[in-house]
Protein backbone atom coordinates (compact mmCIF):
# COMPACT_ATOMS: atom_id res chain seq x y z
CA UNK A 1 0.00 0.00 0.00
CA UNK A 2 1.26 3.42 -0.83
CA UNK A 3 2.24 5.31 2.33
CA UNK A 4 0.15 8.41 1.50
CA UNK A 5 -2.97 6.27 1.17
CA UNK A 6 -2.23 4.65 4.53
CA UNK A 7 -1.77 8.10 6.12
CA UNK A 8 -5.13 9.29 4.75
CA UNK A 9 -6.90 6.19 6.03
CA UNK A 10 -5.22 6.50 9.43
CA UNK A 11 -6.02 10.23 9.67
CA UNK A 12 -9.69 9.65 8.78
CA UNK A 13 -10.06 6.90 11.37
CA UNK A 14 -8.22 8.96 13.97
CA UNK A 15 -10.55 11.93 13.42
CA UNK A 16 -13.57 9.65 13.56
CA UNK A 17 -12.49 8.14 16.88
CA UNK A 18 -11.07 11.34 18.40
CA UNK A 19 -13.39 12.72 21.10
CA UNK A 20 -12.98 16.35 19.96
CA UNK A 21 -14.64 17.38 16.70
CA UNK A 22 -15.13 20.58 14.75
CA UNK A 23 -18.88 20.12 15.28
CA UNK A 24 -19.68 18.28 18.55
CA UNK A 25 -21.36 14.90 18.10
CA UNK A 26 -24.01 15.56 20.74
CA UNK A 27 -25.82 17.79 18.23
CA UNK A 28 -28.20 15.37 16.55
CA UNK A 29 -27.18 14.58 12.93
CA UNK A 30 -25.38 17.92 12.49
CA UNK A 31 -22.52 16.68 14.66
CA UNK A 32 -22.02 13.68 12.39
CA UNK A 33 -21.68 15.75 9.22
CA UNK A 34 -18.02 16.65 9.85
CA UNK A 35 -17.22 13.02 10.69
CA UNK A 36 -18.84 11.80 7.48
CA UNK A 37 -17.11 14.45 5.37
CA UNK A 38 -13.67 13.68 6.83
CA UNK A 39 -14.09 9.93 6.35
CA UNK A 40 -15.34 10.39 2.77
CA UNK A 41 -12.42 12.73 2.03
CA UNK A 42 -9.94 10.25 3.52
CA UNK A 43 -11.38 7.37 1.48
CA UNK A 44 -11.39 9.49 -1.69
CA UNK A 45 -7.77 10.62 -1.23
CA UNK A 46 -6.60 7.08 -0.39
CA UNK A 47 -8.42 5.64 -3.42
CA UNK A 48 -6.99 8.38 -5.63
CA UNK A 49 -3.47 7.59 -4.45
CA UNK A 50 -3.93 3.85 -4.87
CA UNK A 51 -5.49 4.29 -8.31
CA UNK A 52 -2.44 6.22 -9.50
CA UNK A 53 -0.20 3.49 -8.10
CA UNK A 54 -2.15 0.70 -9.83
CA UNK A 55 -2.58 2.41 -13.22
CA UNK A 56 0.96 3.69 -13.68
CA UNK A 57 3.27 1.04 -15.12
CA UNK A 58 6.97 1.15 -14.32
CA UNK A 59 9.21 3.59 -16.12
CA UNK A 60 10.86 0.94 -18.26
CA UNK A 61 7.93 -1.42 -18.62
CA UNK A 62 7.24 -1.87 -22.32
CA UNK A 63 4.79 -4.72 -21.95
CA UNK A 64 5.26 -7.74 -24.23
CA UNK A 65 7.36 -6.01 -26.90
CA UNK A 66 10.17 -8.16 -28.29
CA UNK A 67 12.91 -6.46 -30.28
CA UNK A 68 14.25 -8.81 -32.98
CA UNK A 69 16.56 -8.22 -35.91
CA UNK A 70 16.17 -10.59 -38.86
CA UNK A 71 19.23 -11.96 -40.64
CA UNK A 72 19.38 -12.25 -44.38
CA UNK A 73 19.99 -15.93 -45.25
CA UNK A 74 21.32 -15.21 -48.75
CA UNK A 75 24.58 -13.68 -47.53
Amino acid sequence: MKWKAAVWIFAGLLYLLWPYDVIPDFLAFVGWVDDILIVVLAIYMAAKGLKKKLERPGKHDHGDVIDVEAEDEDN
